[in-house]
């Protein structure tokens, strides 16, 4: 049985618009995949800024206790 000339015509915009879809699904995957790197180099900027502030606390810390025990030898010693 052969399709007529209608049925043909609506085959082929069938066929357009699932390619049409197919198009525009990839477009979004694309822009999905752009955001999501976008935001794990957000992330990885934002987790190398805490972890030098960490570090820099620890170093303030770090003199403080120096600072403090030279204090309390210099007082011992008075």
């Amino acid at each position: 049985e052969e399709a007529t000339g209608a049925e043909v015509t609506m085959i082929f915009d069938k066929v357009k618009q699932f390619q049409d879809h197919e198009l525009l699904l990839s477009n979004n995957n694309y822009k999905l995949q752009l955001l999501m790197n976008n935001h794990r180099e957000s992330n990885e900027a934002l987790i190398a800024a805490i972890v030098d502030k960490v570090e820099a606390i620890d170093r303030i810390d770090k003199r403080i206790e120096k600072c403090k025990k030279k204090h309390e030898m210099e007082s011992k010693s008075d």
